[in-house]
């Protein structure tokens, strides 16, 4: 094996396309918004493009839970990560934890899509949210 016991090894991210950062996410009623990351891995050129979002109900509702929204993220040149965040409504008859899903859809420039779903999980400390206006 000879004298040298040591190496060094670089490890690139390199994983191409774009995806949320986990499947699962937790948000609690005291913050008034959840924060949803999506990052984008080194595909080749690191050239610009979108992808669309949009919130799905589940446990949480719409109009009740949380304020729905869609749209797109732009991803510009070298950007790896971006975040859409989804206001949380007062609703004094929550109880326990509740669920609504988000969506990625739609990647433009022939970028593939990883994670594509993620799940927010709300927690209902008291059974209110702030209020947002």
């Amino acid at each position: 094996m000879g004298s040298q016991r040591t190496a060094t090894v670089k490890i690139y991210d390199n994983d191409p396309g774009v995806g949320f950062t986990t499947s699962t996410f937790f948000a609690s009623g005291s913050a008034g918004v959840a924060k949803v990351t999506v990052t984008r891995g080194g595909d080749e050129s690191m050239r610009s493009f979108t992808v669309d979002f949009q919130t799905v109900d589940g446990t949480a509702q719409a109009g009740v839970d949380y304020q729905a929204v869609s749209g797109y993220l732009e991803f510009k040149v070298d950007e790896t990560l971006q975040a859409i965040t989804i206001p949380l409504l007062l609703n004094p008859a929550a109880k326990g934890r509740k669920s609504f899903k988000v969506t990625l859809s739609n990647a433009s420039e022939g970028i593939p899509l990883g994670t594509a779903t993620g799940t927010v999980n709300l927690c209902h400390p008291g059974g209110y949210y702030p209020v947002l206006r």
